[in-house]
């Protein structure tokens, strides 16, 4: 009679339903298919999938913000390491530097940095090393005696 038309009916739209992702569609032809006495078998067959689309689509929205989270993070990396830079502060580019690293952040952008980072180590050994002969040129003043010259190197 009319009802075995109506299961047929439901029976198919969820066989479509079930063959497809759309998770609104499967919800509706399944209650529907419950209301309407489809089989129990395959009812619970089209509630698996239903969890299932429900779970590919958690995954994939995680996934997603997983993603926006990492450029946020790549693109304040980056913000901090060309500051970083500009500033020239030896610990400042060593931070900015290791967070890029860890953010993925352009190699050429982080191999300006290094260069930056060598730069300051580079003035900061010329510095200490004229430091160096500065103090020496004191002690030897000083070892010789040279009173008149001390006040010119102290300067």
């Amino acid at each position: 009679g009319g009802g075995e038309m109506e299961r047929a009916r439901a029976a198919l739209s969820l066989s479509a339903a079930m063959a497809g992702e759309d998770i609104e569609l499967l919800r509706t032809t399944l209650e529907a298919a419950a209301a309407g006495d489809v089989e129990p078998a395959k009812v619970s067959l089209a509630e698996a999938r239903l969890i299932e689309l429900e779970e590919l689509a958690e995954a994939a929205e995680r996934a997603k913000r997983e993603a926006e989270e990492r450029e946020a993070k790549r693109v304040a990396a980056l913000a901090a390491l060309r500051e970083a830079v500009e500033g020239n502060a030896a610990a400042e580019l060593d931070a900015a530097i290791g967070a890029a690293e860890e953010a993925a952040v352009p190699s050429h952008e982080l191999w300006m940095a290094r260069q930056a980072r060598e730069r300051i180590a580079l003035e900061q050994a010329k510095r200490e090393a004229a430091r160096g002969a500065a103090s020496d040129a004191l002690q030897q003043a000083l070892a010789r005696a040279e009173v008149e010259r001390v006040p010119d190197l102290i300067e």
